[in-house]
């Protein structure tokens, strides 16, 4: 595996995740006005994406086999602590965008940068600590 097709397969994946998580957040906004409601968009649609996020970056990006379910719940749980730190990346830029302007589309691109940003830096812990 080169690390162009690497990256290739991640960048893939990462559009894909962004763009549900995107997705998402709209849907919710769509059926939810109330107060928080971008809030609680990017805490849902973030909780919704992150399985699906785990199980890619372990099978098409790291290679990662597990050899119980203890393994599996013990690598997750590493995954997901490691997500705490790149998802305040992603929703400072996405909430920096939305209070500094206060309009759907500023909050779209803001997720979209943040999404990008805060998955490099989630490409590189998972590398060192998480699937190492």
């Amino acid at each position: 595996m080169t690390a162009a097709s690497t990256a290739a397969r991640y960048t893939a994946i990462a559009v894909i995740a962004s763009l549900a998580n995107l997705a998402l957040q709209r849907c919710w906004m769509a059926a939810y006005t109330g107060p928080f409601a971008v809030e609680t968009a990017a805490v849902l649609a973030t909780g919704l994406v992150l399985p699906f996020k785990y199980l890619a970056d372990k099978h098409f990006i790291f290679g990662f086999r597990t050899v119980s379910a203890v393994q599996d719940l013990h690598k997750l749980l590493q995954y997901t602590t490691a997500s705490l730190f790149t998802v305040a990346i992603f929703w400072a830029v996405e909430f920096g965008a939305w209070r500094a302007f206060e309009t759907p589309a500023a909050q779209y691109i803001g997720g979209a940068l943040g999404l990008a940003l805060s998955f490099h830096a989630k490409y590189l812990i998972d590398r060192r600590f998480v699937f190492r």
